[in-house]
């Protein structure tokens, strides 16, 4: 059970974060109309902001703030902001009305897509250090990890949960180092956290995303709420809650290495990691990610078999040849086509180029992957493949294993992770062996090294 933490008193890393119901008084703003509101607000167990705004006397400035939308147009945001007795001080955007009500009173009432409240100085805590930490859902370690990064000591934790939780008790902070100037230090450790996220997500096969975030700045208390989605549950997890630290060493040292492609991997991810309720779902959104990936490879010519100059010669002599033979019309601007490579040709080009090993798929993977992505595209289900055949499950395993490579590759990734295709064996990446011939090539060349001099 969460702690309650009450008005003034912000959370700690060790605690779920709680605010208490707290009276503000303040106003609504839209439209070229204000008018005062007093309300309650407070965030539950799970991360979500509740408001409850006073009835109020009605007037042609409250009716104002309400207009009929037509069906299909952006919701109306409007402005809210108050101040509690404490000095808590809320501030929102983004507050939708979800119901109001136009008769002797008026009431209305609504939430807010994103909040922030600011909390009151309190001498009982220790706020000298700068600090941005973020809540997230589904985020398991087996305890606290951190590392110092040239921003600050990152350090990220949350228990395991059950499935289906939308706890917001995991965390990813960062601590600004003791006597740090740099001027840009905020923009910067939001878009570390970012990137420490993105590459946790693929590690949990969860999308993690910032429910609340707490910044402790030169004393000042900010608590922002964001209203997200529901996490879904991991499915397969390249990595262990127990064995978090490397790929959590890999996402901070990457930051600094490799941001730029990490952050071109991000689609992907959201692909791989997006919740869904049926196995042909699952193939689809892998295979959406596998082709994301080959989008922003940055591979010369892997989209293509000829160079543009040489491909304009060879289209040139095929176009002669189809009307020398009065082919269709139609065929004609298909020539184009004949340049580009297959699906299964990128897939290939990509792994060799990259040095990514595939030799212990299945023969013939990638034609029937890709064969059942085209059946579940233009039908809506998967094909029957028979008792002794492999089955949707088998083909979405081969492809998030290769997904998993690719992305690893592109980590930087050395050490061990789960590999579903080996049935959720540790293998050891880039070698993908297992742990056992691992140690036992690493044992063989340290007794085949010659002795130093």
């Amino acid at each position: 059970m969460a702690k309650t933490i009450p008005p003034g008193s912000p959370s700690t890393l060790d605690e779920q974060y709680f605010f208490a119901r707290t009276r503000f008084q303040g106003a609504l703003s839209g439209h070229g109309s204000t008018i005062p509101v007093g309300f309650d607000a407070w965030i539950d167990e799970l991360g979500v902001l509740h408001l409850q705004l006073d009835t109020m006397a009605y007037s042609p400035e409250a009716g104002a703030l309400s207009i009929h939308q037509r069906p299909g147009s952006s919701v109306d945001l409007l402005e809210l902001r108050g101040t509690s007795a404490a000095g808590h001080r809320l501030i929102s955007d983004s507050f939708s009305i979800t119901h109001f009500r136009h008769g002797s009173d008026y009431e209305l009432q609504g939430a807010c897509y994103d909040v922030e409240i600011e909390f009151p100085q309190n001498p009982g805590h220790d706020t000298s250090r700068d600090t941005r930490a973020w809540r997230v859902r589904q985020l398991s370690t087996f305890r606290h990890i951190a590392r110092d990064t040239p921003l600050g000591r990152v350090v990220i934790g949350g228990p395991q949960q059950g499935k289906g939780s939308q706890d917001p008790n995991g965390f990813i902070a960062i601590h600004r180092p003791e006597g740090d100037s740099n001027e840009n230090w905020w923009e910067e450790s939001d878009r570390l956290l970012t990137h420490v996220a993105r590459v946790l997500s693929f590690a949990s096969d969860t999308y993690l995303r910032p429910i609340i975030e707490e910044r402790y700045d030169q004393g000042r208390v900010m608590v922002r709420v964001a209203r997200q989605g529901r996490a879904s549950s991991p499915y397969m997890a390249p990595f262990h809650f127990l064995n978090m630290q490397p790929v959590f060493d890999c996402a901070c040292q990457s930051y600094f290495d490799r941001y730029a492609e990490i952050e071109q991997l991000d689609a992907a991810i959201r692909w791989l990691t997006a919740p869904v309720a049926y196995d042909e779902s699952r193939l689809i959104n892998a295979m959406s990610a596998l082709e994301n990936i080959l989008a922003r490879c940055g591979i010369e010519d892997i989209d293509y078999f000829l160079a543009n100059a040489a491909f304009k010669k060879v289209a040139k002599t095929v176009r002669e040849a189809l009307k020398a033979i009065s082919a269709p019309e139609a065929m004609i601007p298909k020539v184009a086509e004949l340049n580009r490579r297959s699906l299964s040709d990128k897939v290939e080009a990509l792994l060799a180029t990259r040095g990514i090993r595939s030799d212990d798929f299945p023969e013939g993977w990638l034609k029937t992957v890709i064969q059942h992505r085209n059946v579940i595209v233009h039908t809506g289900i998967s094909q029957d493949y028979g008792d002794t055949e492999p089955d949707t499950l088998d083909h979405t395993i081969w492809v998030r294993e290769v997904v998993t490579r690719i992305i690893l590759d592109r980590l930087g990734f050395v050490g061990a992770y789960r590999s579903w295709l080996h049935h959720d064996e540790q293998l050891h990446f880039p070698e993908c062996i297992s742990l056992e011939q691992w140690v036992q090539q690493r044992e063989t060349s340290t007794v085949n090294e010659p002795p130093s001099e």
